[in-house]
């Protein structure tokens, strides 16, 4: 009953205003519908009522007055739109319920201001192409985004509440020399702030809070990064280092005890260590950064946890990452991943478009989807990593002579997935390929090498299979000869069928030989039983 009695009441607003789909404001001054609830007085258009539709505006230098009254949709359209139209003011508005509730396309030095914008399907305010708009003083909430700046410049984005976002709460796009300053952007779904592909914007004395990604900075070009933002900006109380052209300084909790965000542009020779670094588009970020090291950090609840861009020679070591993504590098080479706990992420490892790069000595468990994604990316070395109990070990797409060995696939779901080119998935003999935990071959000369090679696909194959994980294969109990983790009767069988050879024979097993005195011969028997029925705790 009370829906019914809402719905009358809706029904009876809407017939009160005369509703005509779309308002008018013409070049000429004039309004159409005359029926509107809009009360002009020169340039000034001042509504009398609550509107129900939409408001396209197609007269310069015009003021738009709500006076507090609603412009409400259905949940599509606009609430104000307009087009190569300069000098356009919408103030003291409540706009509600449409695709976008204002969308400035083509135009300049218009203002938006002290609106109240909500419950929009995707943009609160949307600047396309625009310069030299003022947008300031505004509540929006609960819209997809709620300011974006797209393919626009010199625009002033102040003093705005910006919360409850879906996607962005301000999103920069394809903008340069912008001014964003002031505003309280919380509780967005994603992202609270997002510069991509912009250049030379300032940032100054905004406040982000309790969004889920509160700051992300994206680009492909070194310019694309190039931006002023200082600490003025805080992330949830610490304020954002943004830090361009820096050298040889140690960012740990004594130089800089409180990092909201952290990025390194054009920088080299940079550590970073010992920090607590959470809830950003990324934990850090290196772009066009060399020889620099990330070590010992926790990075949790990022977008991604470490991202490289277009970043050469730096290591990222001993760091504990749980994110969406673990460990990004995007269009970077010659850098080392090694000793991280990456967890609990969709992709732990991603190379994309990188190439020469190492990945070693990482442990790599329950992630979502891949572990090691290497996306058009060639000549990198992946070793003894354990990779465990995620959907998929690795993911190669478009990628060729990368080189994987010494890893530990346990427990994936699937162990490996290809599409394109072959790669190389053992490092030969003696040393090995990996260890598969659902290989089903037999290792009959108890070399701790399968006798069959692990078969991924036609093109793809580990020749070499390990027979136990690579930690305890490069490192057995004294008399397991055949590494499979117990000193038994197989081994014993391995040492007498292999007694009295010399390393010069053409049956010579290295792995009987456990005084390493290159002969197999009483010592080493004795040895083996004196450790008889032990095993891998």
């Amino acid at each position: 009953m009370l829906l019914v009695i809402g719905l009358l009441a809706l029904a009876f607003n809407v017939q009160l205003v005369k509703a005509q789909g779309v308002i008018y404001i013409h070049a000429d001054g004039s309004v159409e519908p005359l029926t509107a609830p809009i009360m002009r007085h020169g340039n000034v258009y001042t509504f009398t009522d609550n509107i129900y539709d939409e408001i396209v505006v197609e007269k310069r230098n015009v003021i738009v007055d709500g006076a507090g009254y609603i412009l409400q949709g259905s949940g599509s359209g606009y609430g104000f739109y307009w087009s190569d139209i300069d000098g356009v003011t919408i103030r003291n508005t409540n706009i509600q319920n449409y695709d976008y509730g204002i969308c400035i396309e083509s135009s300049s030095s218009n203002n938006v201001y002290e609106n109240t914008i909500k419950n929009n399907t995707w943009h609160g305010i949307y600047i396309y192409d625009s310069s030299n708009n003022d947008i300031s003083e505004n509540n929006i909430t609960n819209c997809d985004e709620g300011i974006c700046i797209d393919s626009s410049s010199s625009n002033t984005v102040s003093g705005n509440n910006v919360t409850n976002s879906g996607i962005y709460g301000i999103d920069i796009y394809y903008s340069s020399s912008n001014t964003v300053s002031g505003n309280n952007i919380e509780n967005s779904y994603s992202y609270g702030v997002s510069v991509a592909w912009s250049p030379s914007n300032a940032f100054r004395n905004n406040i982000m809070i309790s969004n889920k990604y509160s700051f992300i900075a994206s680009g492909d070009t070194l310019e694309s990064f190039i931006n002023d933002v200082d600490t003025s900006n805080t992330v949830d109380g610490k304020p954002i280092y943004y830090l361009i052209n820096q050298k040889n300084i140690i960012i740990d909790p004594s130089t800089y005890p409180n990092i909201g965000y952290l990025a390194l542009v054009n920088s080299a020779n940079i550590t970073v260590k010992g920090l607590e670094l959470k809830n950003n588009g990324q934990g850090i970020l290196l772009a066009y950064t060399t020889n620099s090291q990330i070590t010992s950090n926790n990075i949790v609840d990022n977008d991604v946890g470490v991202e490289l861009e277009s970043s050469t020679n730096n290591t990222v070591s001993g760091n504990q990452v749980t994110s969406s993504y673990g460990i990004f590098l995007g269009a970077s080479s010659f850098n080392t991943v090694s000793g991280n706990t990456i967890t609990n992420c969709e992709e732990s490892v991603y190379l994309y478009l990188s190439s020469n790069n190492t990945v070693y000595g990482n442990n790599i468990t329950y992630n979502e989807w891949h572990s090691i994604y290497v996306y058009g990316s060639s000549s990198n070395i992946i070793f003894r990593n354990n990779v465990t109990n995620n959907y998929s070990g690795v993911y190669l797409y478009a990628s060729s002579n990368n080189r994987f060995y010494h890893n530990n696939f346990i427990n994936n779901t699937i162990q490996v997935l290809i599409k394109g080119f072959p790669n190389a998935f053992d490092n030969d003999y003696p040393s090995g390929g990996n260890y598969w935990s659902d290989y089903m071959g037999y290792d009959v000369n108890g070399d701790g090498i399968g006798d069959t090679p692990y078969v991924i696909d036609a093109n793809n194959r580990d020749k070499y299979p390990l027979t136990s994980p690579y930690e305890y294969w490069s490192n057995p109990i004294l008399g397991d000869i055949n590494k499979d983790m117990t000193v038994d009767c197989k081994d014993l069988f391995q040492s007498a069928i292999s007694y009295g050879l010399a390393s010069q024979s053409p049956k010579w097993n290295p792995n009987a030989d456990l005084n390493h005195d290159n002969k197999i011969d009483n010592t080493d028997l004795l040895t083996l039983t004196q450790n008889y029925g032990k095993n891998n705790p």
